[in-house]
C-alpha cells in the first residue's frame, strides 16, 4: 500500500484506481500562518488519509508556497490533486517532488499509475522502472511495468516480467491473468490456458479466472485434450471443477453429448452445485426438463439459500407448464438475490401464464430496471401493460425492445397492434413489413398488415398479404402434423 494510492485489482485489459481511507478525525485547524510547514505537511498528509483532499489541498499549497524545495510538501500536494481529479495538476507535483528528491517511491509509483491512466504508457514505464531498481522485491511493480510494455508491444519484455512474478510466493491474481494476455497476445494459447489452469488452482472460485479460461479453451479444438494434457504435465488427474469447465467449454461449441457427458462426471465426482448446476443446463438446452426436476429437486433443501440453484430448478418447473411452482421459485430466489434480473423476468412470465398479468407487472419492471438493455424484457413487459389497457406504457416498452433488436419480429407486431388500434396505419404499415423481413415466417404479421393495407386502400396489396398468410398458415398445419406423427417434441424453454 503506498500512502496517497492503492492499487486495486489489476486486470489484463485495465487499471481500476482507489484512494486510501481510515485515520481518525483531526483537532481543530490553527491558523495557517502560525503553524510551521512540517505541521502544514502532516496535518494535510492526515486529511488525505482522512479522504479530505480539499482541506488537505489548503494546507499543502501554503507548504509548498513557503518551503518550494520540499519533496513531501509536493508529493502529498499531488496526491490532493489526484483525489480532487485533478489528473495535470497532480503529475506537475509529482514531477516537481521527483526533481527535487528522485528516488521518493510514492510520488514515482503515484506517477507511474496516472501516466498508465492517461495512456502515457512509455512514461509510466520509466517511472515503474525507477522503482523497481529501488524496490526489487515489490510484487506490483514488475505488474505495473509489463502492463505498460504490453501496451507499447513489447511482449517479450512484459512476458520475462510476469513470468518472473508469477513464481515468487503469494503472487497475485493480477500477474497470472497479465500472463496469459501476454501469451495470447503472441499466439501462446496453450501456454495462456497452463498460466489460467494453475491461476485456477490458486482462486478455484473466482469468475474472472474461470472466464478466461473457459474462454482460452473454447479457442482450442479439443478443450478437454489441452486440459488433461495440462494436468498430465502438473502429474493432477482432472477434478470436478474442471469437469464443470470442460462441460461449459462444450456447451458453448454446441456440442451437447459432449458437455452433458463432463458434466455428469462432475456430478459423479462430487462436484456439488456447481457440477449439478452445469449438468441441468445443459439438459434443459436439450430440452430434458423433467431430468432436471429428478436431478436437482432430490437436493433442493441441502441447496435451499442458493438462489442460482432455485432459480435454475424453477425454470424447469416453468418448460414443463408448473408456472405455480416455479413462481414461488423465482419469487425465492429473488428474495435471496435481489439482483437476479432473470428471476424476475421468468416470475413475470410465471404469473402472466397463470392469468394474472397485472400482478407480473411489478417483477417485470423490476427486470426491466435491473437489465435495461434485454429486449425479452422489454418486450414482455410492454406486452403486459399493453394487454391490461394500458397502452402508452407498453407502447414505449415495445419501442425500446425494438431499439436493442431491430429483427425481432414479435415486438415489431404488437407495436405494430397498437398503432393499428389507434389509427396511425402508416406507423403500423411500416412495423409490420420489418417485421417480415426480419422473420418471414411469423404469421401473425401477415394478416395485420392485410387488415392495415386494406385502411389504407392499397387493396391489390391487402389481397397479396392475406394470400401469403393463407399459404403460411397451411404450411405450418402441415409441418405441425408431420411433427405429432413424429418422435415427440421437446419442452418449451422460452
Amino acid at each position: 500500500m503506498r500512502e496517497g494510492w492503492k492499487q486495486s485489482s489489476f486486470l489484463p485489459t485495465g487499471v481500476i484506481f482507489l484512494l486510501i481511507a481510515a485515520q481518525p478525525g483531526l483537532a481543530q485547524q490553527a491558523p495557517l500562518s502560525s503553524m510551521p510547514v512540517s505541521e502544514l505537511v502532516e496535518r494535510g498528509r492526515a486529511y488525505l488519509q482522512n479522504r479530505e483532499p480539499e482541506r488537505a489541498r489548503r494546507l499543502l499549497e501554503e507548504a509548498v508556497a513557503r518551503a518550494p524545495k520540499s519533496s513531501a510538501a509536493w508529493s502529498f500536494l499531488a496526491d490532493s490533486y489526484a483525489q480532487l481529479g485533478l489528473e495535470e495538476k497532480a503529475v506537475e507535483g509529482y514531477r516537481t517532488a521527483l526533481e527535487l528528491h528522485p528516488d521518493l517511491p510514492n510520488a514515482l509509483y503515484n506517477l507511474g499509475i496516472l501516466l498508465m491512466k492517461r495512456q502515457r504508457f512509455d512514461d509510466a514505464a520509466r517511472y515503474f522502472q525507477a522503482l523497481r531498481r529501488q524496490q526489487p522485491q515489490d510484487q506490483d511493480v514488475p505488474v505495473l511495468l509489463a502492463q505498460c510494455q504490453l501496451q507499447l508491444g513489447r511482449h517479450k519484455e512484459a512476458i520475462a516480467l510476469l513470468e518472473e512474478a508469477v513464481r515468487r510466493p503469494k503472487a497475485g491474481k493480477a500477474a497470472y491473468l497479465s500472463l496469459a494476455s501476454a501469451y495470447i497476445a503472441t499466439s501462446q494459447n496453450i501456454r495462456a490456458v497452463d498460466v489460467l489452469h494453475e491461476a485456477r488452482i490458486h482462486w478455484p472460485a473466482d469468475g474472472e479466472i474461470n472466464s478466461a479460461l473457459t474462454g482460452e479453451l473454447m479457442l482450442t479444438e479439443d478443450p478437454a485434450g489441452a486440459l488433461a494434457s495440462i494436468g498430465a504435465r502438473r502429474g493432477m488427474k482432472l477434478a470436478p471443477d474442471d469437469f464443470v469447465l470442460l462441460a461449459g467449454c462444450y456447451a458453448g461449441k454446441n456440442r451437447l453429448e459432449e458437455a452433458r457427458r463432463f458434466a455428469e462426471q462432475a456430478v459423479a465426482g462430487g462436484g456439488g452445485e456447481p457440477a449439478l448446476l452445469a449438468l441441468a443446463n445443459i439438459l434443459q438446452l436439450e430440452g430434458r426438463n423433467q431430468e432436471v426436476i429428478k436431478l436437482l429437486e432430490p437436493q433442493r433443501k441441502q441447496f435451499s439459500t442458493s438462489a442460482k440453484y432455485l432459480f435454475t430448478l424453477g425454470v424447469s418447473y416453468y418448460n414443463v407448464g408448473n408456472y405455480s411452482g416455479a413462481r414461488d421459485l423465482f419469487s425465492t430466489a429473488t428474495s435471496m438475490a435481489p439482483s437476479l434480473a432473470q428471476a424476475y423476468y421468468f416470475e413475470g412470465n410465471a404469473l402472466t401464464r397463470l392469468g394474472k398479468p397485472e400482478l407480473a407487472l411489478a417483477p417485470y419492471a423490476e427486470a426491466v430496471r435491473l437489465s435495461p438493455d434485454k429486449h425479452l424484457y422489454h418486450f414482455h413487459f410492454g406486452l403486459a401493460l399493453s394487454n391490461l389497457g394500458q397502452k402508452g406504457p407498453g407502447e414505449e416498452q415495445l419501442k425500446r425492445a425494438v431499439e436493442i433488436n431491430g429483427s425481432f419480429a414479435p415486438a415489431r407486431y404488437e407495436l405494430a397492434r397498437i398503432y393499428s388500434g389507434s389509427s396511425r396505419d402508416d406507423l403500423a404499415r411500416e412495423q409490420l413489413e420489418e417485421a417480415i423481413k426480419a422473420e418471414p415466417d411469423y404469421l401473425s404479421s401477415y394478416y395485420l398488415l392485410s387488415q392495415v393495407y386494406s385502411r389504407l386502400g392499397m387493396r391489390e396489396d391487402a389481397a397479396r398479404m392475406l394470400e401469403q398468410f393463407r399459404t403460411l398458415q397451411r404450411k405450418q398445419h402441415e409441418e405441425e402434423k408431420r411433427a405429432l406423427t413424429g418422435s415427440g417434441s421437446k419442452g418449451p424453454n422460452p
